[in-house]
């Protein structure tokens, strides 16, 4: 009996131990396909220029790697932005984005994103500066793409909105910018929107200041969030590799992911031939969600945040889920080392019910600088039979530099089998 996804057999002396195993292998599942379905958005980056008028990319050098650890970060202030954006999804409610404070993640300020008519959820978020913030979301009228602008100041407050370039056809799933917002970058799904192109979902890059745009067709399903280096010159996302699973009734097995990045420069065409695969993950280092992939400041590396996936070992009555984050070479593919991992253990439940916690860091992002690292990454879950069911959210500003690490958690989560994400900006 082969785990779907997985491609091992499980081990067990009795066939109450191989359900008990293939329960939990299941129970894994749900709560991380569940994850796969929420657009996971929220990526920052920040770059000096933007598109010229006549059409072409043009993008000045970065400034000179500062921090040995990373091999990719640009030399930054000692301390953290004080404030990020975030938007939250519990199960199939979503929150507007609000403003919290980085060091404590208390709730700051709503925004004004929620005041919108005529836009639903889920929200793009990215950051275009320390202050400043781009989010999109979509016209459900007709399936269409907007970009907004606000500020925040001193204290936190957010300012009134700015419609920022033109309506794109189809639903955005993520987005990346640069500092000033001089660059959007963006996925567009395209599925079952009336107005959509022929050739379905695709990357794009846009120039607000003039409207122009550089798109790129066949965009991949599964597609995690969208990162962009500092000096503009290349995006970076992960593609889920998948094939139907003999008799599984319409279910696919995981063959492992890919890290791709795509030169915003390059011409246009299909995405699969205009991107090279920077990076090749087994679907045991990451099961059942696709890893997250975040380009340093200067591009020369990447974080990759994943999920590794062990069968429990026969007898045990503990379940144990671990998260890491690697730095790799975008040139190369190698990594370079570890820069924070975290594990958690609970109870196994023979009955295959979903676990209380999980381990995701599903929305990764980088201050200004490419300094520090904003990573919500534990979430634990509400008891609906103990009200009120609420669970928590445990996020980590981690030192590029230096690893050192500061945590907060917050109350959050899910009722029961409702689980909570949690995208950020910074």
């Amino acid at each position: 009996m082969s785990l779907l996804g997985t491609g091992h057999t499980p081990q067990a002396g009795t066939t109450a131990e191989a359900e008990a195993l293939i329960a939990e292998a299941r129970a894994r599942a749900r709560r991380r396909r569940r994850r796969i379905a929420v657009a996971v958005v929220g990526a920052l980056a920040v770059a000096a220029g933007g598109l010229a008028a006549v059409g072409g990319f043009p993008f000045s050098r970065p400034a000179s790697t500062g921090h040995s650890r990373t091999a990719g970060a640009i030399v930054g202030p000692a301390s953290p932005p004080p404030y990020f954006i975030e938007a939250s999804t519990a199960g199939s409610a979503y929150s507007a984005p609000v403003i919290r404070a980085s060091a404590s993640g208390k709730l700051v300020a709503p925004t004004a994103v929620g005041n919108l008519d005529d836009y639903d959820p889920p929200y793009g978020l990215a950051a275009t500066g320390p202050d400043s913030f781009v989010v999109g979301l979509m016209t459900p009228s007709d399936c269409s793409t907007q970009f907004f602008r606000f500020q925040i100041n001193d204290r936190g407050r957010p300012g009134a909105l700015t419609r920022v370039g033109p309506t794109l056809p189809g639903e955005l799933t993520s987005m990346a910018a640069t500092a000033g917002g001089g660059l959007i970058a963006y996925a567009i799904d395209g599925d079952g929107c009336a107005n959509a192109r022929k050739d379905g979902s695709y990357l794009g890059v846009l120039d607000p200041a003039n409207g122009r745009t550089r798109q790129w067709t066949d965009a991949p399903k599964y597609l995690s969030q969208l990162s962009m280096s500092a000096n503009g010159r290349l995006l970076a996302f992960t593609q889920m590799l998948t094939r139907p699973a003999p008799g599984s009734g319409g279910g696919y097995e995981i063959l492992g992911y890919q890290v791709r990045v795509l030169a915003t420069d390059g011409a246009p065409g299909p995405v699969e031939r205009r991107s090279r695969v920077a990076a090749t993950i087994s679907p045991q280092d990451s099961m059942f969600a696709t890893p997250t992939a975040l380009l340093s400041a200067t591009g020369t590396s990447f974080y990759l945040c994943t999920e590794p996936f062990a069968l429990p070992a026969r007898g045990t009555k503990k379940i144990t889920d671990n998260a890491k984050i690697v730095v790799y070479r975008t040139a190369t593919g190698k990594a370079t080392g570890v820069l924070a991992a975290w594990s958690a253990s609970y109870p196994q439940n023979n009955n295959g019910g979903d676990a209380p916690l999980a381990l995701s860091c599903s929305s990764m992002a980088l201050d200004p600088s490419g300094r520090f690292l904003l990573v919500p990454y534990l979430e634990t879950f509400g008891n609906p039979y103990q009200p009120p069911p609420v669970g928590s959210l445990t996020a980590a500003r981690i030192d590029t530099a230096t690893g050192a690490t500061t945590k907060w958690t917050v109350p959050y989560g899910g009722q029961g089998e409702v689980q909570g994400t949690m995208s950020v900006a910074w």
